[in-house]
């Protein structure tokens, strides 16, 4: 492993911003920076340094958006399956920084459609890197995914 920090050439950096969604937030990209996400799919979220998950969407224009950041895959997919409700993260994490609807939120890109990290804007933050996967494996883990 190495570390990685988000100014680093490889990390692309996108601008988005806090909604109000539901009850809670979502995190909401700009429609130009859609290719940096693929929507449907189950991604990893570094909040903090713990890995998270959530589910990319498109809305109606769309903008790529995270509806929620989860402790599993499985409350990424159906926040709802939980016994007792899934907490959303997202929601803690801006609360804890004194996040609102409107304000920015960085999201670092460091693998599209697998991994991201989430930092307020002037934070400065490292990433662990970690070991390539092997494709063939992630192509039998999206099948298994969608």
């Amino acid at each position: 492993m190495t570390d990685l920090p988000a100014d680093h050439p490889s990390v692309r950096s996108v601008r988005a911003h806090l909604e109000r969604f539901g009850p809670g937030l979502r995190l909401l990209a700009p429609t130009a920076d859609g290719d940096a996400f693929e929507t449907g799919t189950v991604v990893r979220v570094l909040l903090d340094g713990t890995v998270r998950h959530a589910r990319a969407r498109e809305a109606t224009d769309g903008a790529p958006f995270f509806p929620g950041v989860y402790d599993t895959p499985d409350m990424a997919r159906d926040p709802s399956s939980a016994a007792d409700g899934a907490t959303d993260r997202l929601a803690t994490w801006a609360d804890e920084r004194g996040l609102t609807a409107g304000n920015p939120v960085l999201v670092d890109v460091l693998s599209v459609g697998e991994r991201y990290g989430l930092r307020d804007p002037g934070e400065s933050v490292t990433y662990r890197q970690r070991r390539e996967r092997d494709d063939d494996l992630a192509d039998i883990a999206r099948t298994l995914d969608g």
